[in-house]
């Protein structure tokens, strides 16, 4: 089992590949996209004989700098639930052109040395394939149908994500609701199979990831950002979540 640390993108030209996503297996064929997000796990990964394809991967830092934030956190949590996407014939061409022009600006660093024209290629390819998803999802999603469980679920996943100090109880998420931090519980368990405590955790340790890595805060700093009120919790709960102590994170030492 692989944990992610990084976005992953994988789209198949042709033939299939299958895998194992946070205990779901997805088969992907000819014309589908997988996005994975950080700290997805992974395992059992398996290809066709006549696969071919291709694998991008974009790290949280990259992602915090190309991308608008709020666009960024939307496409997440589609992802969360809904990983797989299908790409017609003119946006695989997109995609292909897009690597290319990267795959080119790298060969050549050392005579042009800019990063920038690279940064906007990456922009441009993130950009096109996040507005993918978001246009898959509202063409097939009848909101007028969504239950009230439903409805509650978006709101209670946008509302962590517009807290930029997060509080860690349910109970604060349930109040701003205005329901039982219990029917809060049940019903993120109903909907995502996660419960609501694993949704607000996974927010909080994408802001000390990206604090760590993306910032000039110290590491007290940042726990006292992210409302840890214990700093040797704050280390043994990033060293279990990532596998890495806060030092180790921030220098990335892999």
């Amino acid at each position: 089992m692989i944990r992610l640390d990084t976005m992953g993108l994988c789209i198949v030209e042709s033939g299939k590949y299958s895998i194992n996503l946070n205990g779901k297996t997805y088969t992907l064929r000819t014309g589908e996209i997988l996005i994975a997000g950080t700290n997805d796990l992974f395992d059992n990964v398996k290809f066709s004989d006549d696969f071919e394809g291709m694998v991008i991967f974009a790290s949280l830092d990259l992602l915090d700098r190309l991308v608008e934030p709020t666009h960024l956190h939307q496409c997440l949590e589609i992802l969360k639930i809904d990983p797989v996407h299908r790409i017609d014939e003119n946006i695989w061409n997109l995609v292909k052109s897009y690597c290319a022009a990267l795959t080119l600006k790298t060969s050549l660093h050392k005579i042009l040395r800019s990063d920038e024209t690279a940064e906007m290629i990456g922009k441009a390819l993130l950009a096109d394939i996040f507005n993918l998803v978001l246009k898959d999802i509202e063409a097939n999603t009848n909101v007028g149908n969504d239950t009230r469980p439903q409805i509650l679920y978006r709101q209670f996943i946008n509302l962590i994500i517009s807290t930029p100090a997060k509080p860690h109880e349910v109970a604060y998420y349930a109040e701003q609701l205005s329901i039982s931090p219990r029917y809060l519980a049940n019903l993120c368990k109903t909907v995502s199979g996660k419960s609501a405590k694993v949704w607000i955790d996974e927010y909080i340790m994408n802001d000390v990831r990206r604090y760590l890595i993306g910032t000039d805060l110290s590491i007290k700093e940042v726990a006292s950002r992210t409302l840890f009120t214990n700093f040797p919790f704050f280390s043994k709960t990033v060293k279990r979540h990532f596998g890495k102590t806060p030092s180790e994170l921030r220098n990335r030492k892999y």
